[in-house]
């Protein structure tokens, strides 16, 4: 029944409970939509209020129940769809958001707002900042004067680190609209991104003085808090946990024994955690010791506090502490805390670790009979029975990993690729991989893996042609890889640009720095390659280490670098001798001393001497060596 009929008593109701809603009445206005829908359980104003209430009023799984029903009543209209996307969204269930804010694109595509829920959406998705752009773009057409299309394309810059252009657009919003909570909220996280705490600080009391209503002082807590910013606006901090009465609860104890607050305090745990993994957080160290310090305090108030005790699980699991993740997600699974897949990935993964292959096999049967449309337990449930022997259930068992994986058809390909790595067989991996290239979303995946297989082979003219062939990728492990391939072909000039797109990219995660880290620090941190090995550092949160090397030690690094700049270098590829120059230059100055400093000098004074060509020779050697 729609809303605003003429003559609809129950229009009118919902129209009061609207009003309600608007003064922050929220149970007087459930009572209303209650009654709306007593009489007309399929009343449409009545559904889609009671949801948008339910949703404001924390009280999210409530509100995605009737959202639904919403949807089921009323299939092809986007309200139903818009409403159960964003709650989706909030819930962190993106895929299922994603498809929902699609589906209410389609039924109205003229819809702005439908458009800026899809760009928020397509925002927080690893690699998806163009669709999100494009998402921002059409809605701003659509209504150019309500500032939200403008601060949806601030959110898509923000998740690739574009701080300048995301300020550059929430100025557009606060153009639109200067009075807006999240504009004015966005803006300060912008600012705090380029160092301006003073204007942060004042942006954010304004906030706190525009809507003092404690949803919105709790969504300045939660930007301070899970941004990392708790010192920096102590005082702004302060006032806002001081107005809704709530402790700091990023102060480990603060929580005491109340267990809402434990809990509370138990997800900020887990948001700095997750906060911090990710290279562009501000202060990735910091964030982690929080997330750290919260968690002991959580457990020693309550050790049997269930989002304690996972928040422990996933930190103990990252750190590489098997012992610990075994217990603590098995714990959690002996308890009855068995809905969420993480805890059995964890205590699955903490069981091969320590060779404990029959508990794997059951952990992962067990997973598979509590989770059957879990891919990546799918996945360990397989290859557990594959490692047991049992190969006909194995089979089975990655039949149906096969059609649980619609959106990634190639997933279990490239599983077994990697199976087959680990047990040296590299030729059958390849052959495995080869059929995952093609253009399907497995076709990332499969890329990385083989490229992988060709650098470890010494391969790198090959592994460059592959990477480069894929299409145009916002991965940062494709770019940091590509940039191995070409800098063990003397391409460095490249390979530097290379590593920065890496580092600058939107989905990079801890992965990529690690990786250069690993590369450069492999090699004795050469003087060319420093400044981007110290930004890897920083992003990781670790000091720099190279200088504790002995300088007897880095020059042979480097002289054997020179070794494969010299293979490197021919008419095509120049750069390669004078990058090889450069290198021993640098390990001369470190060690003037070192036996081979003059013998590798005079080979590069004359690359064509006999002297040059045995010296070749002798680094192709020793590379086939190491390759078998």
């Amino acid at each position: 029944m729609p809303v605003g009929e003429a003559g609809d008593v129950l229009g009118k109701d919902v129209k009061r409970a609207r009003n309600l809603i608007d003064i922050h009445r929220y149970g007087d206005a459930e009572a209303v939509l209650r009654r709306v829908l007593a009489a007309d359980p399929d009343h449409f104003g009545g559904l889609s209020h009671l949801s948008w209430l339910l949703d404001l009023d924390n009280r999210p799984n409530e509100a995605a129940e009737v959202a639904a029903l919403l949807v089921a009543r009323y299939p092809n209209d986007r309200e139903g769809h818009r409403r159960l996307g964003w709650i989706r969204f909030h819930q962190r269930r993106r895929v299922e958001a994603e498809s929902h804010a699609r589906r209410a694109v389609e039924l109205a595509p003229d819809a702005a707002n439908a458009w800026t829920l899809l760009g928020r959406i397509l925002a927080r998705l690893p690699g998806r900042t163009d669709e999100a752009l494009t998402a921002a773009d059409e809605a701003i057409r659509l209504d150019p004067h309500s500032g939200t299309g403008y601060q949806v394309r601030a959110r898509a810059y923000s998740a690739s680190k574009r701080w300048s252009e995301a300020e550059a657009a929430l100025a557009e919003a606060l153009a639109c609209a200067p009075h807006s909570i999240d504009n004015l909220a966005d803006m300060a996280l912008v600012k705090l991104r380029l160092g301006n705490v003073e204007e942060a600080r004042g942006l954010l009391t304004s906030c706190l003085r525009l809507d003092p209503s404690p949803r919105a002082v709790r969504g300045v807590i939660r930007d301070i808090e899970t941004n990392g910013f708790c010192e920096q606006l102590a005082d702004v901090y302060a006032l806002a946990c001081f107005a809704v009465g709530r402790p700091r609860l990023s102060v480990p104890g603060a929580a005491g024994d109340d267990g809402e607050l434990l809990t509370e305090q138990g997800r900020l745990a887990q948001t700095l955690w997750r906060e911090a993994k990710k290279a562009g957080h501000t202060w990735p160290r910091a964030a982690g010791e929080q997330a750290r310090a919260l968690v002991t305090a959580i457990l020693a108030a309550d050790p049997t506090h269930r989002v304690g005790r996972e928040a422990a699980m996933t930190i103990a699991d990252e750190d590489g502490d098997h012992v610990g993740a075994d217990a603590l997600a098995t714990g959690l699974l002996a308890d009855g805390y068995d809905d969420i897949p993480h805890t059995y990935l964890v205590a699955i993964h903490a069981a091969v670790k320590l060779a404990r292959a029959a508990d794997a096999l059951d952990l992962a049967q067990a997973a598979a009979a509590r989770h059957p449309d879990h891919l990546d337990l799918s996945c360990w449930h397989w290859r557990t029975l594959l490692t047991a022997g049992r190969r006909t259930e194995a089979v089975a068992a990655a039949v149906h990993a096969t059609r649980l994986a619609a959106a990634s058809p190639c997933r279990p390909l490239i599983e077994l690729a990697r199976a087959a790595t680990e047990s040296g067989s590299s030729h059958d991996a390849v052959q495995l991989l080869d059929a995952v290239l093609t253009p399907t979303t497995g076709a990332h995946l499969g890329r990385l893996h083989r490229a992988a297989l060709l650098v470890r082979a010494h391969n790198f003219v090959d592994a460059e042609t592959l990477l480069a062939s894929g299409p145009p990728s916002a991965d940062g492990l494709t770019h940091a890889m590509l940039a191995s391939a070409r800098l063990m072909q003397g391409k460095w000039t490249r390979a530097l640009a290379d590593f920065e797109r890496a580092i600058a990219a939107p989905v990079r995660g801890l992965t990529v720095p690690r990786l250069i880290r690993d590369q450069v620090r492999g090699w004795g941190v050469p003087y060319a390659l420093r400044e981007v090995y110290l930004e890897a550092l920083t992003l990781l949160g670790e000091a720099d280490s190279s200088n504790a090397m002995a300088p007897s030690d880095r020059a042979n690094l480097w002289y054997g670098l020179v070794g494969l700049l010299m293979i490197a270098a021919t008419e095509d590829n120049p750069e390669a001798l004078r990058w090889a120059r450069a290198v021993a230059a640098d390990a001369r100055a470190l060690d003037p001393k070192h036996a081979s400093g003059s013998a590798i000098e005079a080979i590069l004074a004359d690359p064509e001497s006999a002297d040059a060509h045995t010296f070749v020779e002798t680094v192709r050697t020793r590379l086939a060596a190491a390759v078998t």
